[in-house]
């Protein structure tokens, strides 16, 4: 596959200067195609700038605070967007986020990207893009060829470097979630050159924020996820062959995250009347959890709007929340106005042939209802509730342990809906398995897990591995890597936080899949 271009530069208007910084840091070594440097007098510009975009191998994507009034960009972030998922190695999108206040526009949020800031200026972003150049082309299909030489003489570079990022891959693939519920890991350098990985991911910047999160349906996990993998680069500037064997981890510390992350699950087949399944996807309790609450009329579409405004008429105790809980909220569905006594009375369906079904009452007395007739008998007892469904919404309380040892009182607002009244009784299937590379500990301190490898990086040659770290639970980890190569001699990487988010159902459904698999 051949491109025009190496590099189409998207930019606000307003931040040109610095899209013209980056052009003179690439186009020396690479082709690049910027509005300004590349358009003639009387073009038309955006049939220009759409040809060039769809002629050249990479998007670079300056976001800044000033990218949401940018129409025009916008416009070629879609395009950029587009072009990749139509061909993911034939257009790949790079953002650079150019300040702290730039929000990640959508589609870009999973983009393994750079940041600019006081450990990485333009000129180290432009040579972190030219190294990965050949590499780039050669997933795309194009030899890398010869490159025109640079405008100046680069500073000498060490004989042999190693640089460290995260890897940005999918997430479980039997794992349906939009991208609220999806998880990646985000990489950034610090001062001094030390590099934090942490989790990303909206649904827990929502419960950050305190809400108000949506009730979540999901059959095993609620969450798209997958273990952070380390993404390591390897340039051989020597003249001999080195031959890589190891990756060692030495862990500093690694300590347990023990905040709680709440997910209300919707009973989306009516088969959980009077109650609201609330669980804790993190490693630590959500200690003296209570509801407050209004209870609204609603119906299957859930036509009414959530309710947060107080005093609440509703509190429920539901206590110290380490797993899950099936949350029985009868008494306020009651203080409401419903008759479930009344309901009750009608019996539980033993069958259903056609539109006929049979009930039988606590005494073992059978009646038989047509549709009509059923919904008939039921609607008498729903009171306030005419379609037999209540919105439910207001907030949790609750105090949340921290991963440095302290505590946090909590509100999280929230919204589900609760049946009156039962339809199904239906199960969900048993899920797949999954394997890792190499795991850490959730507590523990100056240890080692060694990765054995076979990587060989010839003189000029670069080279790319991942390393996936697994750990039971959500926790922190304080470490730096080194790479042991030809006679043991030593390559370390700068110091690395991880930080990673283990939700609580999915080492259950990774134990089960392996039960299942043995």
């Amino acid at each position: 596959m051949a491109f025009q271009w190496d590099y189409f530069i998207a930019h606000a208007g307003a931040d040109l200067d610095a899209a013209e910084e980056l052009y003179a840091h690439l186009s020396g070594q690479a082709r690049v195609f910027l509005d300004k440097k590349c358009l003639l007098l009387g073009d038309d510009w955006d049939r220009k700038l759409a040809e060039a975009q769809r002629a050249s191998l990479v998007t670079l994507v300056l976001v800044s605070s000033r990218t949401e009034q940018a129409y025009y960009e916008r416009e070629e972030i879609a395009a950029a967007i587009d072009l990749a998922r139509q061909n993911e190695h034939g257009h790949r999108v790079i953002p650079i986020y150019l300040d702290d206040g730039a929000e990640r526009p959508y589609g870009l949020r999973l983009k393994h990207s750079l940041r600019l800031g006081a450990a990485l200026d333009m000129a180290d972003a432009a040579a972190q893009l030219l190294a990965e150049l050949p590499q780039v082309k050669a997933l795309a299909g194009e030899a890398a060829g010869p490159v025109a030489p640079p405008a100046a003489a680069p500073a000498p570079a060490p004989r042999i470097t190693l640089s460290i990022a995260v890897d940005q891959s999918a997430a479980h693939e039997d794992v349906a979630a939009d991208d609220a519920h999806t998880l990646a890991y985000e990489y950034a350098r610090r001062e001094g050159g030390a590099t934090t990985v942490s989790p990303r991911m909206d649904y827990l910047d929502l419960i950050d924020a305190g809400g108000p999160i949506d009730p979540t349906r999901f059959t095993w996990v609620p969450f798209s996820w997958d273990f952070p993998k380390l993404d390591f680069k390897v340039v051989n500037n020597s003249r001999e062959t080195v031959l890589l064997s190891d990756v060692v981890f030495e862990i500093e510390e690694s300590r347990l995250d023990p905040m709680p992350v709440l997910v209300v699950r919707p009973d989306a087949l009516q088969s959980n009347a009077l109650h609201v399944r609330v669980l804790n996807e993190g490693w630590g309790p959500a200690v003296g959890l209570k509801a407050c609450f209004h209870l609204t009329p609603t119906d299957a579409a859930n036509s009414a709007k959530p309710r947060y405004d107080e005093p609440y008429p509703h509190e429920l105790a539901i206590g110290d929340l380490e797993d899950r809980a099936n949350v029985d909220i009868s008494l306020a569905l009651v203080q409401a106005g419903a008759d479930l006594a009344g309901l009750a009375g009608l019996g539980t369906m033993s069958r259903r042939v056609g539109n006929v079904s049979t009930f039988v009452n606590d005494q073992g007395v059978e009646r038989t209802f047509d549709s009509a007739q059923l919904a008939a008998a039921r609607r008498q007892f729903f009171g306030p509730f005419a379609a037999g469904a209540a919105l439910m919404s207001g907030e949790f309380c609750y105090t949340a342990h921290t991963v440095d040892g302290s505590d946090q009182e909590r509100r999280l607002k929230f919204w589900t809906v609760v049946w009156l009244y039962n339809e199904n009784r239906l199960g969900a299937p048993r899920p797949p398995s999954y394997e890792y590379a190499t795991k850490f500990r959730v507590d523990g301190a100056n240890y080692q897990r060694q990765v054995s490898i076979s990587q060989e990086v010839k003189a000029g040659d670069t080279d790319r591995f991942l390393v996936k770290i697994g750990f039971d639970k959500s926790s922190r980890h304080r470490l730096r890597a080194k790479m042991l190569f030809n006679d043991s001699r030593e390559l370390l990487s700068p110091p690395i936080e991880l930080r990673g988010f283990v939700p609580r159902s999915g080492i259950a459904y990774l134990r089960e899949k392996k039960t299942e698999d043995v």
